[in-house]
C-alpha cells in the first residue's frame, strides 16, 4: 500500500506569516534607522549652516570696523568724506551684528559678542567726539581721539577674531559630527538590508523544503492510482 499521504505538513499558514512578519519587521527597521539618520543629518546640517552665517557675520563685522577706521584716519587727514564713509561702514556693522543676535551662540560665544557690541559703541562715542574736535578745528584733540579709536579697535579686533574662531571650530565639529552619523547609518541599513536578504533566502528554503515533499508524495501517489 501507499504510504499515508503527509497532507497536514502543507499546513504552513502560521508559520509563513510569522516568518513574513519578521522580514516586515526588518525592513521597517531599516527604513527607520535610515529616516531617522536624514533627520539627524538635516538637523546637524542647519547648525553648520548656522555656523556658517557666525563665521561671515564676525570676519563682516571686524570688516565694517576696519573701514571706519580708515575713515577716521581720512578724517585726521582732511578728506571731505570721510565722514560720510565712516557711517556707512557703521551702518553695515549694526547690519552683521544685528545677524550675530539672531543666531544661537553658545555662551562663549554670546560674550564676545557682546564684547564687541560694548566695545563698538565705546568707539563710535570717542569718534563722534574725534569728528566735533576736527569740526572745530582742535586737531591736538582729534588725535588724542584717534590714539584712544586704536586702543578701541584692537580690542574690537581680538574679540571679533576670537567669536570667529569659536563659530570654525563648531563648524568643524558638526561636519565631523554630520559625516559620523551618516557613516553609522549607512552600516546599519546595510546590515539590516543583509540581514532582511538572508532571512528571506531561509524563508524561500524553508517554504520549499515544506512544501515540495508533500507535494511529490501527492504526485506519485496519484500516478500509482
Amino acid at each position: 500500500m501507499l504510504d499515508p499521504i503527509a497532507i497536514d505538513r502543507l499546513d504552513l499558514r502560521p508559520k509563513l506569516i510569522i516568518a513574513f512578519v519578521l522580514v516586515a519587521l526588518l525592513v521597517g527597521v531599516t527604513g527607520a534607522v535610515g529616516y531617522q539618520a536624514v533627520g539627524t543629518v538635516d538637523e546637524e546640517a542647519h547648525v553648520i549652516s548656522e555656523d556658517a552665517d557666525t563665521v561671515e557675520a564676525s570676519m563682516k563685522t571686524l570688516l565694517a570696523v576696519e573701514e571706519q577706521q580708515v575713515a577716521v584716519n581720512a578724517a585726521l587727514l582732511g578728506e571731505e568724506d570721510a565722514r560720510a564713509d565712516f557711517e556707512t561702514a557703521g551702518a553695515e556693522f549694526d547690519e552683521w551684528l544685528r545677524t550675530l543676535e539672531q543666531q544661537d551662540l553658545t555662551a562663549q560665544q554670546q560674550a564676545e559678542f557682546e564684547a564687541v557690541r560694548t566695545q563698538h559703541e565705546e568707539y563710535t562715542a570717542v569718534s563722534e567726539e574725534l569728528f566735533a574736535a576736527i569740526q572745530a578745528g582742535d586737531m591736538a584733540d582729534a588725535r588724542a581721539r584717534g590714539d584712544d579709536l586704536d586702543a578701541i579697535v584692537a580690542d574690537t579686533r581680538a574679540s571679533a577674531t576670537a567669536l570667529e574662531e569659536m563659530a570654525v571650530e563648531d563648524k568643524s565639529a558638526s561636519v565631523a559630527a554630520a559625516d559620523e552619523t551618516a557613516q553609522t547609518a549607512q552600516r546599519t541599513v546595510l546590515g539590516l538590508t543583509g540581514g532582511a536578504f538572508v532571512v528571506a533566502i531561509l524563508i524561500g528554503l524553508f517554504v520549499a523544503g515544506r512544501i515540495t515533499p508533500p507535494i511529490t508524495q501527492l504526485s506519485e501517489g496519484l500516478v500509482a492510482i
